[in-house]
C-alpha cells in the first residue's frame, strides 16, 4: 500500500476519533463529577466496567486524559474548599478497636474473642492517649499550609522526605507513637496507634493489629493516610489470585476461586485481608502463587514474596528478592517506592509520572494503597488514603518506619481493607445461597466493598493474614 493511500485510509479514522473522543470525554467526566464520592463509593462495579468499556473502544491514552481531568478538577476543589471554609469531604475508620469490642460483649460479637484488659493506645513519653482517632478533624479553620523547602509554620521538620526513614515501631513492643506532619491545626490522636479487634485475635495475647491516621501533606491538610501495622512474628501472609486479575494465559485449573478459602474463614485464625495491585493491562507485573507463574516476574520491580516457611520479604526482584528463592507466591507492582530504607529517587524527581500510574503529566492526586516492611521484617504495614501522590504516599510509609516499600492499587474503587467479626451472614455465590462463618468490616467507611469483600469470589488478586502460635 502506498504512503498515499494509507494516508486516505487514516484520515477518516482520525475524523471519527476527532468526533468521537469529545463526546466520550464529555459524558464519562460529566457522569462522574455529578455522580460524585458516595456514588463511586455505593456502585464501584458499574463505574469500573463503564471505564473499562470506555478504554476498550478508544484505547487507554484518552481514558488517562479523561481521568486527569477529573483528578485535577477534584484536587482543586477540595482545596479550595478548605482554604474558604476549613472543611473538607473526608472519610472515617469504621473498622472496631478491641476497647471498643470489650465495651459491647455479647454473643457474635468480638469481644467474645477478646479480653476484656484491653491494651491502651501506644504513646509517646509524656503524650496522653485520646479518644479513638475517627479519621475525621473536627472543623479545621484558616487556609491549607504550603509546601516549601524552607520550615513551614504547622509542620514538623522531621518530616521532609528523606533517605533514611525514621524508626518509628520498636523491636519488642506495639508501634511507637507517630510524630505529626502537621502539627497546627492538629488532629486529635494523630500518630496514636489503637489496637483492632478481628476474628483472629488470641484473647489475652497481646494486639496483632494497630491502626492510626497521619497527614503526610502540608499542602493538603485534608488528605489522610490510614495505617495498619501488622506483627508478622505472629502471623503468616497469603496472596490470591482474582477470578480475572491478573489476566493470564495460565488455565486456572480450580485455582482462582477470587476468595479466602473457606477452611481459613472458619477456622477462627483470620485477621485481615486488603488489595492487591495493578490489573494486567497496566504494567504485566509478575504474580505466582500455588507454584504457579500467573505472569512472569520483572526485574528491578517491588515485590512481596513468600517463602516455604510463610517468611515475607520486600523488595526488588532480583536484588532483594532473588529469582531462585524458594518462594511459593510472590506478586509485584511499580517499581519500589523505599529500597533497604533509601527513597527511590524517581519518587521525589518523577513521582508524577505514569511509573506509579493515573498521571499523564503533573502531579495527580488520588487514592492510593501501598505496603512496606520495618528493618527486620516483624511490622508489615498497610498504607490508604485520599488526596494522595506518590510522594506524599512514600512520606506516610516513611513516617511509620518502613525501610522497604511499594505502592499497591489506586483510584477510589480498588484500595480496600478489612477485618472480620465472628457474625454469621447469608450470601449468594454463582446465583446459590451460602452461609458465611464471618462478616468483612472495612477499615475505612468511603472504601469499595461490602460485608461479603474477599469471602466471596472477587475479580481482583488480594492478600490475607493469618495468626501463628509462637
Amino acid at each position: 500500500m502506498s504512503v498515499v493511500s494509507q494516508g486516505r485510509h487514516m484520515k477518516p479514522r482520525r475524523s471519527r476519533w476527532l468526533l468521537v473522543f469529545p463526546i466520550l470525554f464529555v459524558l464519562l467526566l460529566g457522569s462522574v463529577v455529578v455522580a460524585g464520592p458516595r456514588f463511586i463509593q455505593a456502585n464501584p462495579d458499574i463505574v469500573i466496567n463503564m471505564v473499562d468499556w470506555v478504554r476498550n473502544v478508544v484505547g487507554p491514552a484518552p481514558v488517562s486524559a479523561v481521568e486527569n481531568t477529573y483528578y485535577r478538577i477534584v484536587d482543586v476543589y477540595d482545596r479550595l474548599r478548605y482554604q474558604l471554609t476549613g472543611q473538607s469531604t473526608t472519610w472515617e475508620l469504621t473498622a472496631p478497636t478491641l476497647d471498643q469490642a470489650s465495651a459491647t460483649p455479647g454473643p457474635g460479637s468480638v469481644a467474645a474473642a477478646v479480653t476484656s484488659a484491653t491494651p491502651t493506645p501506644s504513646a509517646a513519653p509524656g503524650r496522653t492517649a485520646p479518644a479513638r482517632a475517627t479519621g475525621t478533624p473536627a472543623k479545621m479553620a484558616g487556609a491549607a499550609a504550603v509546601a516549601s523547602p524552607t520550615p513551614t509554620p504547622g509542620v514538623s521538620p522531621q518530616h521532609r522526605l528523606s533517605q533514611a526513614a525514621p524508626v518509628a515501631i520498636t523491636p519488642d513492643g506495639p508501634p511507637r507513637a507517630l510524630i505529626p506532619v502537621i502539627t497546627a491545626p492538629a488532629l486529635p490522636g494523630e500518630g496514636l496507634w489503637r489496637p483492632l479487634a478481628t476474628v483472629g485475635q488470641p484473647a489475652g495475647a497481646p494486639p496483632l493489629i494497630w491502626q492510626t491516621v497521619l497527614r503526610p501533606d502540608p499542602a493538603r491538610p485534608f488528605a489522610q493516610v490510614a495505617l495498619v501495622a501488622m506483627d508478622l512474628s505472629r502471623s503468616q501472609l497469603h496472596i490470591v489470585p482474582g477470578t480475572r486479575e491478573p489476566a493470564s494465559n495460565v488455565p486456572p485449573n480450580g485455582l482462582r476461586t477470587g476468595m479466602i478459602p473457606i477452611d481459613a474463614q472458619a477456622g477462627g485464625q483470620l485477621l485481615a485481608a486488603w488489595n492487591g495491585g495493578f490489573k494486567a493491562i497496566h504494567g504485566h507485573y509478575g504474580m505466582m502463587t500455588n507454584g504457579v507463574v500467573w505472569l512472569a516476574a520483572k526485574d528491578g520491580m517491588a515485590t512481596a514474596a513468600i517463602d516455604s516457611q510463610g517468611r515475607l520479604t520486600l523488595g526488588a526482584w532480583g536484588r532483594g528478592v532473588k529469582p531462585d528463592g524458594a518462594w511459593v507466591a510472590w506478586r509485584q507492582n511499580n517499581p519500589p517506592l523505599i529500597e533497604d530504607g533509601v527513597v527511590n529517587p524517581d519518587v521525589i524527581k518523577l513521582a508524577n509520572t505514569i511509573k506509579w500510574g493515573a498521571s499523564l503529566d503533573g502531579a495527580v492526586f488520588i487514592w492510593r494503597s501501598g505496603m512496606g516492611t520495618t528493618p527486620g521484617g516483624r511490622w508489615l504495614i498497610y498504607a490508604a488514603g485520599n488526596s494522595l501522590s506518590v510522594q506524599t504516599l512514600t512520606m506516610a510509609l516513611q513516617a511509620a518506619g518502613v525501610n522497604n516499600a511499594m505502592q499497591l492499587d489506586v483510584n477510589a474503587t480498588f484500595p480496600r481493607f478489612t477485618t472480620f467479626s465472628p457474625v454469621v451472614q447469608a450470601a449468594k455465590v454463582g446465583g446459590k445461597g451460602v452461609s458465611l462463618p464471618i462478616t468483612s468490616i472495612k477499615l475505612i467507611n468511603q472504601m469499595a466493598g461490602g460485608p461479603t469483600q474477599f469471602l466471596v469470589p472477587y475479580d481482583r488478586d488480594f492478600f490475607y493474614l493469618t495468626y501463628r502460635p509462637g
